[in-house]
């Protein structure tokens, strides 16, 4: 049984699960951010009373609210909005003030006095679930400036970012970030942690606050937060439900680790055995192995990385096309050796964005494309002399390599420029130009060549970090050596890579359509069950 199995074979046992959407859920569950929308449904419907039967048995929430009132000696707090617009609850539930359940316990201490103490940071909280992370002491943190001090039984709460939902229960004391608030629960603990970290609470949250840089949502605003409340026996038994269901989610989660991990060694080994084959007849073989298996070694858009490289391996190995026996034998030689003339860095000059002068590309244009065709419409602009433009004007079968790049596997990448756009355009310093002698070396199949992972290996070999960028001169291109077969053999190879990518492509397009269409499913269907909690009048 997969995933998506199991979790529709829950979900018909689950009475607020058991819903026509719930295969649609169930498929969703298998992409990437699918079960995290089923966990947000989770806690939504949990935190709307759809989760969990109510009990006639059960003391209302209001009288609940009033206890906690008197015993606070406090009126009711002000909510955001007015009950009146929000969304109706079970009849023993009732809308209270995030200030009516809890306290905001602020209590900055001078870390100096607690250096044994465990430091609480909004790193160290996961995102969405309520897990605390590993966490060192204030020593070992080194920290400095004053923090708060808490206790266990209290929920910390991020209050910068708070679209990152980061809360949990404490079961020690320590120190807090001051980026993060103390809060003493005066409901069940744990049932306001649910609705604190449910999509509900999170409307709430991003609406109150304005800031742009940096989301914070400050006291006041945190305690006009409309909380639903249950009757506190059933603050428990939903936590209970959330939690079983969580659980299934957890080993959701893991089983689809597990099946993608399994998936992923399996498709590895599978494009091994077609570079590593020895005569066609073991090429042949590993050909149908990946062809009859193909759905489901390549059934995400990022498993198609491996087919192109194994595409690349293949072609520079002599394995894509048949060779013909009169052709002259293959040779080896290093690029320098292949170009017709010096290679050159591009113009240094900063370009501008006003549409005046020549179209200068920008670093992008030479990493952009999984076809390794330079994106010629990915351009600055420029105003250069005629001398400039004749020096660094691009012609159709340059070659350019990324010279400098955050990023180790853009750097040194090779892309073919085509002259597409009946322009004059211009190259920056940060590209490589090289122009190949063309009676010897097809500047498609070189490109593809020097993309290879053989090539790409020597390539990074050569890389180094200078100011946070990573860098490769032109010098240590020059040298990665190429196989080198006749020519017509390397338009033969080029056109078939091409044709190999280019349905690659297309397979990598229809997954992400099938992957946004499930999620945009999923979506509909959680925004069907929560409908709009905050205004039911629009």
């Amino acid at each position: 049984m997969n995933v998506a199995e199991k979790t529709s074979s829950y979900a018909t046992q689950n009475s607020e699960l058991a819903r026509k959407d719930s295969v649609d859920v169930a498929a969703a569950s298998e992409t990437a951010g699918g079960l995290e929308q089923v966990r947000n449904m989770i806690l939504a419907v949990a935190v709307q009373g759809r989760l969990e039967r109510q009990s006639e048995k059960d003391e209302s929430a209001a009288l609940l609210l009033n206890r906690i009132r008197d015993v606070r000696k406090k009126k009711p707090a002000k909510v955001a909005g007015t009950v009146r617009k929000l969304r109706p609850l079970p009849e023993s539930w009732e809308w209270a003030a995030f200030s009516d359940v809890a306290q905001i316990a602020s209590n900055l201490v001078d870390p100096k006095q607690h250096m044994t103490a465990f430091h609480v940071a909004p790193n160290h909280i996961e995102k969405g679930s309520g897990r605390l992370l590993d966490c060192r002491t204030v020593a070992e943190d080194k920290v400095k400036s004053s923090k708060h001090q808490f206790f266990a039984g209290q929920i910390l709460y991020s209050k910068i970012r708070p679209n990152l939902s980061k809360a949990v229960i404490v079961d020690f004391d320590g120190l807090c970030s001051a980026d993060m608030y103390p809060i003493n629960p005066y409901i069940d603990a744990r049932y306001l942690l649910t609705f604190i970290l449910s999509p509900i609470f999170l409307r709430f949250a991003i609406k109150t606050d304005t800031r742009v840089a940096m989301p914070k949502i400050n006291q006041t605003a945190l305690n006009q937060i409309p909380v639903a409340v249950p009757p506190l026996a059933e603050q428990k038994r939903i936590v209970s439900k959330v939690d079983r269901l969580m659980g299934i989610c957890d080993r959701l989660e893991s089983e689809r680790r597990e099946t993608l991990s399994l998936t992923d060694r399996s498709r590895r080994s599978v494009l091994a055995s077609l570079t590593s084959s020895r005569d066609a007849s073991e090429l042949a073989s590993s050909w149908r192995r990946l062809s009859d298996h193909f759905e489901i070694l390549h059934n995400r858009p990022e498993t198609l990385a491996d087919l192109r490289q194994t595409t690349l391996a293949l072609a520079v190995q002599g394995k894509l096309v048949k060779q013909d026996p009169n052709d002259e034998p293959a040779f080896e030689a290093k690029l320098e050796d292949l170009l017709r003339e010096k290679s050159l860095n591009g113009y240094s000059k900063k370009p501008g964005e006003d549409e005046n002068g020549v179209p200068i590309l920008r670093i992008s244009a030479g990493t952009a494309r999984n076809d390794f065709y330079v994106e010629e419409s990915d351009h600055k602009w420029i105003e250069l002399t005629d001398v400039e433009i004749d020096k660094f004007r691009l012609e159709r079968d340059d070659l350019l390599a990324c010279r400098f790049n955050g990023n180790l596997h853009f750097v040194g990448r090779f892309s073919l420029y085509r002259s597409c756009s009946d322009t004059t355009q211009v190259f920056p310093d940060k590209l490589i130009r090289f122009r190949v002698d063309l009676s010897r070396l097809n500047p498609r199949f070189a490109v593809f060549a020097l993309n290879s992972a053989s090539s790409r290996k020597k390539i990074e070999s050569f890389c180094a970090t200078t100011a946070g960028n990573i860098g490769i001169s032109a010098t240590n291109l020059k040298t990665i050596v190429l196989r080198v077969p006749p020519l017509k053999e390397q338009e033969k190879i080029a056109t078939k890579v091409d044709r190999l990518l280019a349905q690659c492509d297309r397979v990598a397009e229809q997954l992400r359509d099938r992957q946004a269409t499930t999620e945009q499913l999923l979506t509909a269907t959680i925004h069907q069950i929560l409908k709009t909690s905050e205004d039911r009048s629009q």
